[in-house]
């Protein structure tokens, strides 16, 4: 059920966004101080919504879904004996699937231009990060600056192209409407795109472009306009990667790929996650316990195919679906996959009615694609983004949503 004819509380409506644009800022600066913010953002929302609607928020099935996950992570692991502290993550994720759905009800139309404004914030971010080493900064005491180490901000360069490729993304759909909009939309483009090339991730910019033709081909069918669109987009990025030489980084020849750390890291860690699943294929070896848990089949592994790279990242499967199949089993991978299609499908409902139904569309499955290899589910930032999204769509509403309240 969604929400509309929202009460006019303008107090709490300005305190919800202004402490939803910090959480926001936070997030991307210093995501490690920026729960509390969230969570100020979530109670003045509901404030700003009223009790009956605050309520009816807490109704909805993704929000049982989420507490269902949580729940049930927490008793595999409380049943194998061990702590419920890594679990405290997913209760987590209602602060930012509650901040998305308000801010969604309230904006409304709205909302697609809001995401535009957040983008060309990011790409700004971003420019004086890129430009700081030419100035002589490379360090400020012990915080390391620069778009090849953002230790500060995205944590590492993997995330830092997930943020980028979302609001390239983002800026895309926006490269139509009226000139003002198309222009700041370009503008944020010519500095994310070179960003997206320098940090050299395969897969992230491989999502970018699918999830960009996912959303021309919805969006303009088989248009004139999708083509100029998308081979736009290609030619700009390769020319960046021939003028910035990086083209090394995507090199999808085998004869490149099989050899490289990342493919025997990820041969290494999807053998360990089938091993994990096959041991407790309903419930998994518990949440957050893949790195103990795939040590010994990683260690088979490497005895078995003795070329494998020195370093191997166990922290995850490096792929979403075998990560959760190896943690929690077939009932953990359908109520997670549960929480991803609900607010996907309303955003494909609602594509041809709210602005920015489909601009959300195309950012979920961006993120569902760059999950196939690079897996950040237990990564703070990556994950509040991603249930910050999923609110969004969720919260998405048409004129037939209004509710009795």
């Amino acid at each position: 059920m969604s929400i509309l004819r929202l009460p006019d509380q303008p107090g709490s409506r300005t305190g919800f966004f202004t402490v939803t644009v910090l959480f926001l800022a936070l997030l991307c600066l210093n995501p490690s101080h920026a729960e509390v913010s969230g969570v100020l953002a979530a109670v003045l929302g509901a404030v700003a919504l009223g009790s009956c609607r605050a309520a009816i928020l807490w109704r909805e099935p993704l929000v049982w879904l989420v507490l269902g996950f949580g729940v049930f992570s927490t008793l595999v692991l409380a049943w194998q004996g061990k702590p419920p502290g890594p679990t405290a993550i997913i209760y987590g994720w209602l602060i930012p699937l509650t901040v998305g759905k308000i801010l969604a009800h309230f904006r409304g139309p709205a909302l697609h231009t809001d995401l535009l404004f957040g983008t060309a914030a990011l790409a700004a971010v971003l420019l004086v990060f890129a430009l700081l080493p030419f100035l002589g900064l490379s360090e400020l005491g012990s915080i390391r600056l620069g778009t090849a180490d953002l230790t500060y901000t995205f944590r590492n360069q993997t995330r830092t192209a997930l943020f980028a490729c979302l609001a390239a993304l983002i800026a895309l759909t926006h490269t139509t409407l009226p000139r003002r909009l198309a222009a700041l939309a370009l503008a944020s483009c010519a500095v994310l795109l070179p960003i997206m090339v320098l940090a050299g991730k395969r897969m992230t910019l491989a999502a970018f472009l699918a999830s960009s033709a996912f959303y021309a081909l919805v969006r303009y069918r088989f248009r004139a306009r999708t083509v100029a669109v998308l081979g736009l987009v290609v030619l700009s990025l390769g020319g960046l990667i021939a003028v910035l030489d990086t083209g090394h980084r995507f090199d999808l020849t085998p004869a490149h790929l099989l050899p490289s750390q990342g493919v025997q890291e990820r041969a290494a860690v999807w053998y360990a996650a089938g091993k994990l699943f096959q041991s407790a294929p309903l419930t998994g070896t518990g949440f957050r316990t893949f790195q103990d848990a795939a040590a010994p089949h990683v260690a088979a592994y490497r005895a078995a195919h003795p070329g494998t790279h020195d370093y191997e990242n166990l922290g995850d499967a490096h792929n979403i679906i075998l990560h959760l199949l190896a943690e929690s089993g077939l009932v953990g991978l359908a109520l997670f996959s549960a929480m991803l299609i609900i607010p996907l499908a309303r955003a494909w409902k609602l594509r041809h009615t709210h602005p920015a139904a489909l601009c959300l569309a195309a950012c979920l499955v961006l993120v569902l694609l760059n999950f196939q290899l690079h897996m950040h589910l237990t990564a703070y930032n990556v994950s509040t983004l991603l249930f910050f999204f999923l609110g969004l769509a969720q919260g998405l509403t048409s004129p037939e949503d209004a509710t009795p309240c």
